[in-house]
């Protein structure tokens, strides 16, 4: 299978483009930067260099391709315009003679606000979105309205995704390093519904290969407590279970409405993901955190050592 994809060297990116390499299918990846290109040529992609905010430079790149993954998160005052004028753009071109049949675009389980107890699956409204994500409902809609005979159109929303050297659970083990102690936004009583990068990867593989519409969450079993994935990050940082906490309004001061969406209260279930066949390998609190650390270690390791050799 042929496959666009924007993102591609970014956070989820990386993982996806590598479980589609090792599936055998052939990417061809949207780079901004030398570097973009670089990390994509690594990871088994063609590459095509543009930026997501000038499409006229990359749209006709998306014809010829079985399906289109839009996998780039979009940062910044301009982030609802970007990712709505990409979404237009892959649409139109999978409209087109030669445009791709399968068109997937990547949400987050934010658009559903608080949930409750009670878990919000697929069919969950999202009139309560997290202001910070507050455009994705509607792009959502697009996305699915577009689907005809021909085009199959699908949204996934990812938990709050760990695994690798970045991310947020990637902050509490630097924080607890650097610091002595994880920082978390606000008391930590709220409930994450996490996945691991490489599970999350495995779904949007499954979507693709069983051709599948509609929109799927990408979530563990279940919801655990911030304060808790804190205290275990911290531990294993070395930092014996210690925890700060930032006011939510201090945090609000530095990150906006992002301050709020981290604390968000959610119990979120992939009962559309899971009837497909998908099921998450990995729970948090299970194993998955300690396999994150050693991941992002890892990962530091390597930068260190790098940083040590001499130059060419």
């Amino acid at each position: 299978m042929r496959i666009f994809v924007t993102g591609g060297s970014g956070y989820i990116g990386r993982g996806v483009l590598r479980a589609l390499a090792k599936a055998g299918h052939r990417m061809i990846g949207l780079a901004r930067s030398d570097g973009a290109a670089k990390v994509l040529r690594k990871l088994g992609a063609d590459v095509v260099l543009g930026d997501l905010a000038e499409p006229e430079r990359w749209r006709s790149q998306v014809r010829g391709h079985d399906a289109a993954l839009h996998l780039a998160m979009v940062q910044g005052k301009a982030a609802a315009e970007i990712d709505w004028r990409t979404v237009e753009v892959l649409l139109k071109e999978a409209l087109s003679d030669r445009g791709p049949s399968h068109v997937i675009y990547t949400s987050g389980v934010m658009v559903l606000g608080d949930t409750g107890n009670a878990a919000a699956g697929e069919e969950a409204r999202t009139s309560s979105a997290a202001v910070a994500v507050a455009w994705r409902p509607a792009v959502e809609r697009s996305v699915l309205e577009a689907a005809t005979g021909r085009l199959v159109t699908a949204v996934v929303r990812p938990g709050m995704v760990y695994g690798g050297a970045a991310g947020l659970v990637a902050a509490f083990f630097e924080t607890a390093a650097q610091g002595g102690a994880s920082m978390v936004v606000g008391d930590g009583l709220n409930r994450w519904a996490p996945v691991h990068r490489s599970d999350l990867a495995a779904l949007y593989l499954r979507l693709l290969e069983a051709g599948a519409g509609g929109i799927y969450h990408a979530v563990e079993e279940r919801s655990e407590r911030v304060l808790d994935i804190a205290r275990r990050a911290s531990e294993l940082a070395g930092a014996k279970g210690a925890v700060n906490l930032l006011p939510l309004e201090d945090a609000r001061a530095a990150m906006g409405p992002f301050a709020d969406a981290l604390c968000l209260d959610q119990v979120v279930a992939a009962e559309r993901s899971s009837a497909l066949g998908w099921r998450p390998s990995r729970r948090i609190l299970a194993g998955g955190l300690e396999e994150a650390f050693e991941e992002w270690k890892k990962r530091k390791e390597e930068v260190t050592e790098r940083d040590r050799s001499p130059a060419p």
